[in-house]
């Protein structure tokens, strides 16, 4: 067993089962050849999201309690906003990512930005899954002493809210359910105030998160897969932003390239300690809007998602979450409410880095609020299959 799952069976945890997931966990949709698709529970035609988009519709529906999935640009906070669930992205580092696939079987060394973490129907349930799967993989010369919630009453909490931002504008179910949240937590005696102008941009941090996550699974790519990217980079005219062409250059990009990336993240990170010194917690987007309908073109280059009735990028599904991950944040994705066509819609509660507790105690404070996970309706479902088998 990998060092996650051996914590988790070693306290009790029963496991039963496999979900599923995208190939090699990269996308946030869950298909694949081997296991079909997998689909939201609130509306069978649109994604659960991905990679971990298994793990969040068998927290929804019922079928466990509990669930394991992985992080590296989105990959539980985008199947649990979704899918209407809790997931926690834990602070990099604490989690041992040690027998996770990918990289291949066997390697050793950990990949920069991603973790694993907890999928629940509550709050309680993530604390309860990390203080028993955080802590050092090797070694006693250290350990993990998580410290608790920075408060214990509500009205203490200085929350940061950032609604919108024009590099990847949100819509507006998410846009009023965000305002909402923030109005509840207000109006229950914490101090909110709009974090616009000081967190820093989405945009820089979510080009630096593709640079460096690029980075992190270059050496995994075979070497002709390697190779045919090399020279996609090297023929590619500068004014070429596609995903695809983006990602070759970041694949193949150089030590030096690589080495200024890593510059700039520690300067992000001085200016998200500088954010977290005026605000305990920063509330935020997760995606631009909510599910999205199954689409399983193989050119990425060609899909899109739309946003108020405009089409938008299908990157741009990963910018807010990037944003936050390359910063080696924890990050809980938390259900707000419903969109006008009835699907789940979430938000990012983010908080400094090694105080996972109190990202965690302000989501179980706010789903008290306002909020909070909510069954699909199952049987509707049903008859939803039923008519869908029945058009097959």
């Amino acid at each position: 067993d990998a060092p996650a799952v051996a914590r988790l069976r070693a306290a009790g945890a029963i496991v039963f089962g496999k979900t599923n997931l995208p190939e090699m966990a990269a996308d946030c949709q869950s298909y694949n050849n081997l296991f079909g698709t997998t689909n939201n529970p609130w509306d069978l035609s649109r994604t659960p999201g991905g990679s971990s988009g298994g793990a969040a519709v068998a927290i929804a529906t019922g079928m466990s309690a509990l669930e394991l999935g992985s992080d590296l640009g989105g990959s539980i906070r985008i199947p649990a906003h979704f899918c209407g669930v809790y997931g926690l992205k834990p602070s990099f580092g604490i989690v041992p990512l040690a027998g996770h696939i990918p990289p291949p079987p066997g390697a050793l060394a950990p990949i920069d930005i991603a973790v694993l973490g907890p999928i629940a129907r509550h709050p309680t349930d993530l604390d309860l899954a990390l203080s028993v799967i955080a802590g050092p993989h090797r070694g006693t010369g250290w350990r993990l002493a998580l410290p608790p919630a920075r408060h214990d009453r509500i009205g203490d909490y200085r929350v940061g809210v950032w609604l919108d931002d024009p590099c990847c504008s949100v819509d507006a179910d998410t846009k009023g359910l965000l305002g909402a949240a923030a109005s509840a937590l207000s109006d229950a005696g914490a101090r909110v105030e709009s974090a616009d102008a000081v967190a820093p941009a989405v945009a820089g941090a979510h080009d630096l998160a593709q640079r460096l996550i690029a980075a992190a699974f270059s050496h995994a790519i075979p070497d002709d897969e390697y190779q045919r990217l090399a020279k996609v980079a090297a023929s590619s005219s500068s004014l070429d932003h596609t995903p695809s062409t983006r990602y070759a250059r970041n694949v193949t990009q150089t030590a030096r390239d690589f080495n200024t990336a890593l510059e700039m993240r520690a300067q992000l990170l001085a200016k998200w300690a500088e954010f977290f010194a005026e605000f305990d917690v920063l509330l935020c987007p997760a995606t631009p809007a909510a599910a999205f309908p199954h689409d399983q073109s193989p050119d990425a280059d060609a899909r899109t998602i739309t946003v108020d009735g405009r089409t938008r990028p299908y990157g741009d599904q990963f910018a807010w979450l990037q944003a936050i991950g390359v910063a080696h944040l924890p990050a809980v994705s938390a259900p707000l409410g419903f969109s006008q066509s009835g699907l789940p819609i979430g938000c990012q509660i983010v908080g400094p880095y090694l105080e996972d507790r109190t990202a965690i105690d302000l989501a179980r404070r706010l789903g008290a609020l306002f909020g909070g996970f909510v069954a699909p309706p199952i049987g509707a479902l049903q008859t939803q299959q039923t008519q869908q088998t029945h058009l097959q």
